[in-house]
């Protein structure tokens, strides 16, 4: 059974699969689909490490982040590329900043098992 803490890590993998997956779906300037395909190995190498290392979580917000700049930064061919980044980007943040994540990850540091 996953528990809640183990959400970031496996949403995170399945947004990395999707942006990998979206370079390929429609044209992409030659910048964009490096960016994608960079991007995507980053979101999804940190999210399979979040599910040992709760607090690797926060290596995704900088992807992110980087990902939200990027979708205007660099040239694109698509408004899809656009979005489809912004919205990853978006996605991602939410999930990895969610308080609910954070409050459980800091009561297991205590020693504090709520499972228990």
């Amino acid at each position: 059974m996953t528990n809640r803490l183990e959400a970031p890590g496996w949403i995170g993998m399945l947004l990395g699969l999707w942006q990998f997956a979206s370079k390929l779906l429609w044209q992409h300037s030659s910048q964009q689909f490096m960016n994608a395909q960079v991007v995507a190995v980053a979101l999804t190498a940190f999210s399979a490490a979040t599910l040992g290392l709760p607090g690797m979580r926060y290596a995704n917000v900088l992807v992110a982040i980087w990902l939200f700049a990027s979708a205007w930064i660099l040239p694109r061919l698509a408004d899809a590329t656009l979005w489809n980044n912004v919205l990853v980007a978006s996605a991602m943040l939410a999930v990895a900043l969610h308080p609910a994540f954070a409050v459980e990850q800091n009561e297991r540091a205590r020693g504090f098992d709520p499972r228990c």
